[in-house]
């Protein structure tokens, strides 16, 4: 097999993010549709109940993306290379969360009703939501640590919470990577990916969540991203020194998406779709089949690309929209209701494509020009390099 150059993407990849975004989407806005088309059946979808579960697919992926991106600058670790990393990585995800957290903050002044309603919640797992959009949260969630520690100050763009846990990743990544790097056995990657995910597995056992079903957020999100994010690391290491797939990637992809969809019936056995997960990623890596065409087409190319803006904005617009209709989808006619769902869509849809262009690929630009004026400072040849928005 020829290997992939890392400047290139992989097209199947940035597919598959579209396609889980728009997956954790339609968890998110099951509630707003059931009110709106007054369908309570809406909230017994197994394939909606699962969604959470792909955070997981996210994680792992973060990993082997920025492996793909990244592992030859960390052959050997050294002060510039961790700079150029970490400037490219701060301007990748903190312009773009900053500028929704204040779009949310006139919100939360001029609506008190709104976040009076946001504290409400529906059981015991929930009770940090008592605190929700609660002030000394706002400057939590601008400095995205709200997955790092037991303490939640207050949540105020709930779908953040992800991006607070990569960012963790982000800081051992360098490290990670450049130990990965030194690991010239096939045999022992597989073996340290595979103890990752069986270790996230074991943890998950042990703080009940799998008995319960719950998308953990807080601290347990973050051990959820660096054991999928360091299997994601494992399982490029793994990629990176394979001749040829272990099977058909169409074989591979297969068992990956069929993981997940059994255990839809087996919520039990969620803890194992993350095995599912990496096989899927591992297929889709080699770019060959029908599964690779059908994740590299254009729609799921097109999600793919705005995921990351698509993903921070919806979360408080669903909601807010849902508070403010509460009442006439209860007054108006199923056709009502529907045009109001389309109409939501289509606006988390526009204000990702309008971040996305206004925000995220503008951030990418100014993180690459400070550090081109850093490397110029320390007498250090800019690096030429392709702007990606790989995460």
């Amino acid at each position: 097999m020829t290997k992939i150059a890392a400047s290139r993407g992989i097209a199947s990849l940035t597919g598959i993010r579209g396609v889980a975004a728009s997956w954790v989407f339609l968890q998110h806005i099951q509630g707003f549709a059931t009110l709106a088309l007054a369908a309570p059946w809406l909230m017994h979808l197994r394939a909606l109940d699962a969604a959470p579960r792909g955070i997981e697919l996210f994680f792992i992926l973060s990993g082997f993306i920025l492996m793909h991106v990244h592992a030859r600058e960390f052959v050997l670790v050294d002060r510039i290379m961790l700079r150029r990393f970490y400037v490219r990585r701060f301007f990748r995800v903190y312009p773009l969360n900053t500028v929704v957290l204040l779009a949310i903050v006139p919100i939360v002044l001029l609506f008190p009703s709104f976040v009076e309603a946001s504290k409400q919640y529906p059981g015991a797992h929930y009770s940090y939501k008592i605190h929700t959009f609660a002030w000394p949260g706002l400057v939590q969630s601008l400095l995205l640590v709200q997955s790092w520690t037991l303490v939640k100050l207050g949540e105020w763009n709930g779908p953040a919470w992800t991006l607070s846990a990569e960012v963790l990743g982000y800081i051992f990544f360098p490290f990670v990577a450049r130990f990965m790097m030194t690991q010239h056995s096939l045999r022992r990657c597989l073996l340290l990916g595979t103890g990752s995910l069986l270790m996230l597995c074991l943890a998950m056992l042990a703080t009940h969540h799998v008995f319960e079903n719950t998308n953990p957020s807080g601290t347990m999100g973050a051990v959820r991203m660096l054991f999928c994010s360091f299997a994601g690391v494992c399982l490029y290491r793994c990629f990176a020194m394979m001749e040829r797939p272990p099977v058909h990637p169409d074989l591979l992809c297969g068992i990956g998406i069929a993981v997940p969809v059994a255990t839809m019936f087996v919520p039990f056995a969620s803890m194992l779709d993350v095995f599912g997960f990496a096989a899927l990623i591992l297929g889709l890596a080699y770019q060959r089949g029908a599964i690779n065409r059908a994740f590299a087409s254009r729609p799921a190319l097109f999600m793919g690309k705005i995921s990351f803006s698509f993903a921070l904005v919806h979360g408080v617009l669903i909601a807010f929209t849902e508070w403010c209709l509460r009442k006439p989808f209860l007054e108006h006619s199923r056709l009502f209701g529907a045009g109001w769902l389309l109409a939501i869509v289509l606006s988390c849809v526009l204000l990702g494509i309008l971040l996305h262009a206004a925000v995220e690929i503008p951030g990418l630009r100014v993180g690459r020009r400070v550090n081109d004026a850093l490397d110029r400072a320390a007498g250090v040849a800019p690096r030429t390099r392709p702007l990606t928005t790989n995460r």
